[in-house]
């Protein structure tokens, strides 16, 4: 399976890992998928596979960190990442990133940094796309204590 590509459709909920089928390959594995050629990606395309809010699907490994899309709608949990920092940016639609030290409204093509350690929670009462970028190996629902 190339770099990118998604898996193929199976049973997939709201707050489970992101999914591509690059999860089992090592870090050097990956770096081998695509080759030496430049991997262009249609973010409209991916997005529209997406069938459930809040259930993201990695796009891309980029050295250690990934870059996943998720649609949203409605609110998701509070929680933060201990040893992660997260950035979110949106494509469509508007959202919500509230957190502890205050609330950050972004609109389409723009973005905001979540310092690890922060609790955070997006919400979208209209609904969005967002595209994050974080380490491949963060837990999407963070703790949620």
């Amino acid at each position: 399976m190339q770099s990118g590509a998604l898996l193929p459709d199976r049973e997939h909920r709201a707050g489970d890992e992101p999914r591509t089928g690059l999860e089992n390959h090592s870090r050097e594995g990956l770096a081998n998928v695509a080759g030496k050629r430049p991997k262009k990606y249609d973010l409209t395309s991916i997005r529209d596979k997406i069938a459930v809010n809040w259930s993201p699907i990695n796009i891309a490994r980029v050295n250690e960190c990934v870059v996943r899309i998720v649609k949203i709608e409605g609110e998701f949990n509070w929680h933060a990442h201990a040893e992660e920092d997260e950035f979110f940016l949106i494509i469509e639609g508007s959202a919500l990133i509230q957190t502890e030290e205050g609330n950050v409204s972004l609109e389409q093509g723009e973005g905001v940094l979540i310092p690890h350690g922060l609790r955070h929670c997006s919400r979208s009462d209209n609904g969005a796309v967002m595209l994050v970028f974080e380490p491949w190996t963060t837990k999407t629902r963070g703790d949620q204590s």
